[in-house]
């Protein structure tokens, strides 16, 4: 899968901040051009991976999600995609939102790490139960 499931803070601390650290452009200027980036990334992304699909959606959340300015940029540039943002309760909360969900699938016996997801070579059950 080429697109990025996640995108690692090692790698932005290590590939772009020390790009933005030699550049001797305002911050509005550094941030004004790091929302495009990213906007346009996501664009390109779903533009590639999504051909011919006509119902696209997207959740965004995180600290992006709050970022009015990156997601109207994103709304902008990717105005054929139905872009969501959740209410505060699943920005806030969506990784225990995920494990919790992952619990339960495991308790089930069911399949809870997704190679579709995480890029693992195949599906799996990952968790251990300890009973005390």
């Amino acid at each position: 899968d080429p697109f990025p499931k996640s995108l690692d803070n090692n790698f932005i601390k290590n590939n772009f901040i020390p790009i933005l650290e030699q550049d001797n452009s305002s911050i509005e200027d550094k941030m004004a051009t790091s929302v495009e980036l990213i906007a346009k990334t996501l664009h390109e992304e779903l533009k590639n991976n999504f051909t011919g699909s006509n119902d696209i959606k997207v959740l965004i959340t995180g600290g992006g999600a709050r970022n009015t300015f990156l997601v109207n940029r994103i709304k902008t540039m990717s105005s054929d995609v139905n872009i969501i943002i959740p209410d505060n309760l699943i920005i806030d909360f969506k990784e225990a939102l995920m494990i919790a969900y992952m619990g339960y699938l495991r308790v089930n016996k069911l399949n809870n790490v997704l190679s579709s997801v995480t890029g693992a070579a195949r599906d799996s059950v990952g968790g251990a139960m300890c009973i005390a």
